[in-house]
Parts: C-alpha cells; structure tokens; sequence
C-alpha cells in the first residue's frame, strides 16, 4: 500500500467535507484552516500518547515502591510473630516446670489421681491454654 492510498483513506475519515481538500497529481491541496486542523489532531493524538506513557511509568514507580513498602511490612511482621512465638513457648516452658514441681509435690504427699485430674484441669483452665492459635500466612 503505498502513501497515496493511505491519503486516499485517511482524509474521507479526518475531513468530512470533500471541498475541504483536494488531490492533485503530486499534491493535495488544502482549503484555509485545514492544515491547522490536521496539525491540532496531530498534536492531540501526540498529547494522548505522551499521557498514556506517562500515567504507565507513574504507575509502574507508584507499584515497586508499594512493593517496596509491603516486603518492609512484611519483614517486620514476621521478626514480631518470632518474637511473640518464643515469648509465648518461654511462658508455656516456665509454666510447665512449674506444673511439674507441683505434681512432684503431690506425688510426695501421695494425692488420688482423681485430686491430680482436678489439679491438671484447673491449669488447663488457668489461662495457658486458653488463647487460640495464631497462624501466619505463608
């Protein structure tokens, strides 16, 4: 396809009106404003793209530094769960070795098991238990 075909399409779409323009052998020739015309859509065709780009890269920068904020936030968290995590393994572990002096205390003293099944629910009940488990996403 060469340019004179490509004008013989392009024009009837831009310009309307046929007395608008007019193709000669080696030219086409204009009516007055016409050429302001097609340089106004050029420059708004030119402006839309030069939006188009810009909003993608804005876009683009706005997305890795939300990226960037988000792996931050994520670290942190993850550092915060550790740290409850073994809080709450040490405040288990302690609570547990308490629990074992009071049973071996009670095995001197010779208790039921009934008296020991009743000592065991009352720590279960205690609170050590009582939270539910956290998981985290992976």
């Amino acid at each position: 396809m060469t340019i004179t075909w490509l004008c013989f399409i392009i024009f009837p779409l831009t310009l309307q009106d046929p007395d608008k323009y007019q193709f000669g052998k080696t030219k086409i020739f204009f009516r007055a404003g016409q050429v302001a015309y097609l340089e106004k859509l050029r420059a708004d065709k030119l402006r839309a793209a030069c939006i188009l780009m810009q909003k993608t890269v804005r876009c683009w920068v706005q997305w890795k530094k939300y990226q960037r904020i988000r792996n931050a936030t994520i670290v942190i968290q993850k550092y915060a769960r550790g740290m409850l995590a073994r809080r709450s393994v040490s405040f288990v572990d302690n609570n547990k070795r308490v629990f074992r002096v009071e049973i071996h205390n009670h095995e001197k003293m010779n208790l039921s098991i009934y008296a020991i099944h009743i000592l065991l629910t009352r720590v279960k009940n205690s609170g050590m238990y009582s939270q539910p488990r956290k998981c985290s996403p992976k």
